[in-house]
């Protein structure tokens, strides 16, 4: 989809290593339950299973599920993995009373709006355990100093083969590949993926609607975690 989503490294190695120690340590406790939100090939489940913990993976791409689930076998782990959006379908009720809820490798950008956000975060507090956690990308801190030291600009790849495009909305852009290139169109069309980058002022405002609490952890993490307990949403 981009060079953010998909695949098995949606980050540089060392970015990489830095989330895997982060859930290494969460993991150094007894058998927990967890829910990995666009799980992909399993980067980031199967650690988690491997350590002992129950885990349940979501992703729409049955393709993905399969490479999942081939790994899983090969590793002799046992996961649950669950087809469907968890930006649009109802969730099963097999994902409730979660202990870490795992949204990660940059997923939490494919969700563009405020609202959409409150509604997914309202959806993870409401199957979190009383200490249970989400926990994102630290996109702010991976992210914003890149665009705001000029890295990031609307156009062509040097080799042609990406196109990266901003929207007219607040830090919403996509990234097009391949032969969705359009060197003359400049404008998100209805075949584009709406991403947003994420800064740290509207992530605290919407995990606050939401019920949950943002808590900063080391920088050296690469992660981000809301807890639950957060403030009550109104009405």
């Amino acid at each position: 989809m981009s060079i953010w989503l998909g695949g098995d490294e949606p980050h540089e190695p060392a970015v990489a290593g830095q989330q895997d120690d982060w859930l290494r340590g969460w993991a150094e406790r007894p058998r927990s339950r967890v829910l990995d939100l666009g799980c992909g090939h399993g980067r980031t489940m199967l650690t988690l299973a491997a350590m002992g913990h129950e885990v349940i993976g979501v992703d729409r791409d049955q393709a993905c599920l399969a490479e999942c689930r081939s790994r899983a076998d090969a590793l002799g782990v046992d996961v649950r993995l669950e087809c469907f959006d968890f930006l649009t379908d109802d969730w099963p009720g097999a994902a409730a009373s979660c202990d870490l809820i795992c949204c990660l490798g940059n997923t939490f950008m494919l969700v563009d709006t405020d609202e959409a956000a409150v509604v997914l975060l309202r959806r993870c507090a409401a199957r979190l355990a009383p200490d249970g956690a989400v926990v994102l990308d630290d996109l702010p801190g991976l992210f914003v100093s890149e665009v705001e030291s000029g890295n990031w600009q609307t156009g062509l790849s040097e080799d042609g083969s990406l196109q990266f495009i901003w929207s007219d909305r607040d830090d919403v852009f996509t990234v097009r590949s391949g032969g969705d290139v359009d060197p003359e169109g400049w404008t998100l069309g209805d075949a584009d993926v709406p991403l947003r980058l994420w800064r740290r002022p509207a992530l605290e405002r919407v995990a606050a609607e939401a019920g949950l609490s943002v808590v900063e952890v080391d920088p050296a993490a690469a992660v981000l975690v809301m807890r639950s307990g957060g403030p009550v949403p109104a009405g």
